[in-house]
């Protein structure tokens, strides 16, 4: 692999993880998610069509459009959970379980829908992966933390939007296929926060599963148990329920997070889903010159990233020490199930 490709990869798992920091320091993840997806498509649409007339208006076939489609919805429910699981937990904590979890299920998806036998390297990755997941999660569950829950789930998300686009980018130039994947996407994403917060089902959500007690309650408000605050249970303009009276976040350089609530404003967050669009047809423009085997590994890079940012850069330091070795565990794994 040439160090530009190299350099391609690593520079996309840096703003990969940029994102998820403005997202984790976001008042209102979700509403930042609409924001940011929205703001990303309506500034890179007219360069798309520009690029698609300058290159003879290559076409998407009727199955990549369906396909799209398909994955736009994969793509709302990841941003609910993951927006579910920056709530109630830790950058270092939600995003290498999100990536380790979405590796596991390339693995079964492999074997389940390809008939693929993994060789002794990927079957070392998995347990890697379950190894290391198991002391990120340490922490999180020793404070009876549902983050766990909703990162678990947002891997799953990964999975099936992962398995969508490896057919979809085939039915087409990849980039128009990720242009629609995207705006179908924002446009669901916004129509979800707009419809939510007319009909305050998320809120109604919430406060049964509260009101009833039991794992439903704990997925609703978060981490409960012995602390040295009150935990209050409130719920954003959109429904997300949210927890007041515990310590401030702080964002990126020692800045305050937004106020619960509070979305980031719409430079920001525009500027987050430049990064979520760039990274991805970086990636996708790696793939399309180098092997899977060899960029796969590379972006595996982008966990241990997140998991130092988020405990030196946002004070998360509570169980570091195992969430970096958990890390590295998943980095490694994710690196072997690539190889093997």
């Amino acid at each position: 692999m040439s160090p530009a490709v190299i350099a391609i990869v690593l520079v996309a798992a840096v703003m990969n993880v940029s994102w998820h920091v403005v997202l984790k320091t976001s008042g209102d993840p979700l509403r930042m998610s609409a924001r940011a997806m929205g703001g990303a498509v309506l500034v890179v649409t007219p360069i798309v069509a520009l690029a698609w007339l300058a290159a003879d208006r290559p076409a998407l076939s009727p199955l990549g459009w369906g396909l799209a489609v398909v994955s736009g919805a994969w793509e709302l429910a990841y941003f609910v959970a993951l927006s579910a699981a920056y709530r109630r937990g830790d950058l270092s904590t939600v995003y290498p379980i999100a990536r380790g979890t979405a590796a596991l299920g390339a693995v079964v998806a492999g074997i389940v829908l390809l008939g693929e036998r993994p060789d002794p390297v990927a079957l070392a990755g998995v347990a890697l992966l379950l190894a290391g997941g198991w002391f990120v999660r340490r922490p999180a569950m020793a404070a009876r933390s549902s983050a766990v829950a909703w990162a678990l789930l947002t891997g799953v998300m990964i999975t099936g939007y992962s398995v969508v686009d490896r057919v979809g980018a085939r039915e087409g130039p990849s980039w128009v296929y990720g242009w629609a994947m995207f705006a179908v996407g924002a446009a669901l994403l916004w129509a979800w926060v707009a419809l939510d917060a007319r009909l305050g089902f998320s809120a109604w959500v919430a406060r049964r599963a509260v009101a009833g007690g039991g794992i439903a309650a704990r997925l609703a408000s978060g981490p409960v148990g012995r602390a040295p605050h009150a935990v209050i249970v409130a719920t954003t303009m959109v429904g997300d329920p949210v927890e007041v009276g515990i310590p401030r976040l702080r964002g990126p350089e020692g800045a305050a997070a937004e106020p619960p609530g509070e979305a980031a404003p719409w430079r920001r967050a525009t500027a987050a889903g430049l990064l979520i669009l760039g990274a991805y047809f970086l990636v996708l423009y790696a793939y399309s010159v180098a092997p899977l085997s060899l960029v796969s590994p590379l972006r595996e890079s982008a966990v241990v990233l997140a998991t130092a940012w988020g405990i030196l850069g946002l004070g998360e330091r509570e169980g570091a020490a195992q969430r970096i070795g958990g890390a590295a565990l998943i980095a490694l794994g994710g690196i072997l199930v690539a190889l093997g």
